[in-house]
């Protein structure tokens, strides 16, 4: 296992180029409302890897067995074939031929694209690193909360599907909006989908905190595994609107062109207050794993006012009564 973990990582390190390339005609497709080209895209990725990898971790016939090496060269090829499935549409497809007008590089539009695109990248890695802090601290609690602990990130990563995509979703149109001179209707697109995420969300969060021991007895039969994921879940479960409101909101910013509060925003609620609070939590009140999460979610809840206080800001409908 060890001796191939070099060429495992060298092959996923090669795939991060189709798979950037790749969600470059994604984002796209989905900016120019053709959503689902991007969903058919990912499907080629996807569709290529489960035969792949029976393949060549395998090795079924006359096939070398390639174990964990051929799980990195299989996400590989698939990304490479999806990326090759988007080039092919997009240097082909009629509906493209108005975007590929040829067209000087103005080095302007390259910097106005790095200075948005630059704090994304940082509050990705401010979300994502904070998380993976909280999971070493609870593994400082033993090895039944660490499978708890996955048990509940690996529904809650599921549920997180649906915000997000209204987060994309949210973020195109006010775009949209924004760029035809039609802030009523923009203003009216994010009020909109932050209801209809909110009450989805909501209903993700009540399923969490009366049904949390079921879910996780169907996912593992240890008692103790289940009554730590169970705990984490009743955590979990009103954390769900708060990451709806600031899912959308980031979504609308993003619409904006408004990049780097959101960033900021990340990186000291997470940083600053959701972890240190955490830990306070879980050690010094004798919480445990779920103490961790508690604070995690006092910084969610931080983001997600003002991030909502600053779309409102910026949208003009602070102090007023918006009508949708």
């Amino acid at each position: 296992m060890i001796a191939a973990t070099p060429l495992y990582w060298a092959a996923m390190s090669l795939a991060m180029v189709p798979l950037g390339i790749a969600l470059v005609f994604r984002c796209t497709f989905e900016a120019v409302g053709r959503p689902w080209l991007g969903v058919a895209v990912a499907a080629v990725s996807l569709g290529a890897k489960v035969p792949l990898n029976a393949l060549l971790i395998h090795g079924p016939g006359p096939l070398p067995a390639l174990g964990l090496a051929g799980a990195g060269i299989a996400t590989l090829l698939a990304e490479a074939l999806a990326c090759a499935a988007a080039w092919a549409y997009w240097t082909r497809a009629r509906a493209m031929r108005r975007l590929r007008l040829r067209r000087r590089l103005v080095a302007g539009e390259i910097a106005a694209c790095a200075r948005e695109g630059a704090p994304l990248g940082l509050l990705n890695v401010a979300e994502t690193g904070a998380m993976a802090v909280a999971t070493l601290m609870i593994g400082t609690f033993g090895t039944v909360a660490l499978a708890g602990n996955q048990v509940a990130l690996s529904v809650g990563g599921v549920v997180y599907v649906l915000p997000m995509a209204f987060s994309g979703a949210v973020a195109i149109r006010v775009a949209q909006e924004q760029g035809a001179g039609r802030p009523d209707a923009m203003r009216a697109v994010a009020l909109a989908a932050l209801g209809l995420v909110v009450v989805a969300m909501a209903g993700m969060g009540a399923i969490m905190w009366w049904g949390g021991r079921a879910i996780a007895a169907a996912i593992t039969g240890d008692p103790a595994v289940i009554l730590a994921a169970a705990a984490i879940f009743a955590v979990f479960a009103p954390m769900q609107v708060a990451d709806a409101v600031q899912s959308v909101m980031l979504g609308a910013l993003r619409g904006l062109s408004d990049t780097a509060f959101p960033a900021t925003v990340s990186m000291v609620a997470y940083w600053t207050v959701g972890l240190p609070l955490g830990w306070v939590l879980a050690r010094g009140l004798e919480q445990g794993a779920p103490g961790v999460w508690m604070g995690y979610a006092v910084a969610l809840v931080g983001s997600a006012v003002l991030l909502s206080l600053r779309f409102l800001g910026r949208a003009g409908l602070r102090g007023a009564a918006p009508a949708v």
